[in-house]
């Protein structure tokens, strides 16, 4: 029996997705699990499995399509078996051409009467020559086995013969007024490399060298991440302020909970989490920093939906803790763990990257010392937190070394000038410095 593949319900707020990647073509055997296909959020991509065994039967959508949840997308079956039954039949799904449009489309092209095709031309760049739409009317044996014999493509030589035959004339002239390539360049080129414009074997020739290898296509959430980027710094006006806060305070209660996990059940509170719950606190008092600007309008929120950044293997995921100003340091920590994993798994649901009025991302762990993060867009700042590393403090009793931790602020100066921010920052820096204040941990 046929099982059509649908898209599926992506939490409350997702309405329809984008078609990614097609892993299996359409006639193909699959098994049970085989990923299918990556279908594409505004924030996220997923990869859909097959839910039984059989062949790929029916495709209906092609990828760049956005389809509607709940909606069929293919079949899987037994060869043979009818599934045109399970082909939407909405409207509203936004489609490329269908196969019978391009089918169509095609027969037209060939039902071209020759007269008019022959008018048909199109310029080939750098090299000057014309070379016809249609379909060349044959080569003639001299001109093939010069072609053979010099290594020459004849795909862009026009031929000066009835109906555009190409002649032996025509691909000698081509050959001498034509770069020509080395062997390995020819073979090179048919694998997809590109030429980089450069001529550097002897006599003018297209060699190795001239040659750049093919590039990698971008993945559907590394493009979705990329267009996010640039529209984050084409429409706002970023700058980033930085500070340092004294590191001791926390880490000697890192200490104290890495001694006690496995003795009372205490979540491994991390570094991080600490960071991240001074945030919080800090946030609930500088409500402009906990804001959206939107259209000309700004949002400030007294709910604090904080998000992090989250490296994965398919590209940076985002995360966000909902009323994170209501939960305590073991909660918050706890939460961050299961947001990561499903992060890191792929199985965060569409509703937790949704939603956030300020972001933290944390790459100290790396050693970096300073950076400067980007705007997660509306959002109006963003909080880059660096490595602990030691830094010289002058004291009363001389020169001694503390470790210290770096902390990055990304604002939008269209809503946030300098003062505030700045504010903003002293302020987490103190409550960093003074964790224990705020921790509410009772060990």
């Amino acid at each position: 029996m046929a099982t059509p593949i649908i898209i599926p319900k992506l939490g409350n707020t997702v309405e329809s997705c984008i078609i990614g990647s097609w892993r299996k073509k359409e006639g193909e055997k699959v098994k049970k699990g085989d990923i299918l296909l990556e279908i594409e959020t505004d924030k996220t991509t997923f990869e859909i499995g097959a839910p039984a065994e059989g062949i790929l039967l029916g495709v209906f959508f092609k990828e760049g399509d956005i389809v509607p949840v709940l909606t069929n997308i293919a079949v899987i079956g037994n060869k043979g078996e009818e599934f045109e039954s399970y082909r939407p039949k909405h409207k509203e799904i936004k489609k490329g051409p269908s196969r019978q449009a391009v089918k169509e489309e095609k027969k037209e092209e060939k039902e071209i009467p020759v007269a008019e095709k022959e008018t048909v031309i199109k310029k080939i760049e750098k090299q000057g020559v014309v070379k016809e739409e249609g379909t060349p009317a044959g080569i003639s044996p001299r001109a093939k086995q010069f072609a053979k014999s010099h290594n020459v493509n004849l795909d862009s030589i026009v031929g000066s013969g009835p109906r555009g035959r190409i002649m032996e004339k025509d691909v000698i002239k081509y050959f001498n007024t034509t770069p020509r390539s080395s062997s390995l360049a020819v073979k090179l080129l048919k694998e997809g490399w590109i030429h980089r414009g450069t001529y550097s074997g002897i006599g003018g020739m297209i060699v190795k060298e001239d040659l750049r290898q093919p590039g990698k296509k971008l993945s559907t959430i590394r493009s979705t991440i990329a267009r996010h980027m640039h529209s984050s710094l084409t429409e706002t006006a970023q700058y980033t302020i930085t500070i340092s806060a004294r590191a001791d305070t926390i880490l000697s209660l890192r200490e104290k909970i890495k001694s006690m996990v496995s003795e009372r059940s205490i979540p491994n509170i991390t570094i991080n989490d600490m960071v991240m719950y001074a945030v919080v606190r800090t946030l609930m008092v500088y409500s402009e920093i906990n804001a959206e600007f939107i259209d000309g309008i700004i949002y400030q929120y007294k709910d604090v939906n904080l998000a992090f950044a989250c490296d994965t293997s398919r590209g940076l995921v985002v995360p966000v803790i909902r009323r994170a100003q209501k939960l305590s340091l073991e909660e918050l920590s706890l939460t961050i763990e299961k947001l990561s994993n499903e992060a890191v798994s792929g199985n965060i649901a569409p509703d937790d990257l949704m939603g956030g009025t300020f972001t933290a991302t944390n790459i100290g762990s790396l050693g970096i010392e300073y950076f400067t993060p980007i705007l997660n867009t509306p959002q109006v700042a963003i909080l880059g937190i660096c490595n602990i590393d030691l830094k010289p403090v002058k004291t009363s009793e001389g020169v001694q070394f503390i470790e210290y931790i770096k902390l990055c602020l990304t604002a939008n100066h269209q809503v946030i000038d300098g003062a505030p921010a700045a504010r903003f920052l002293v302020a987490l820096k103190e409550n960093i410095e003074n964790f224990n204040n705020i921790a509410g941990l009772d060990i």
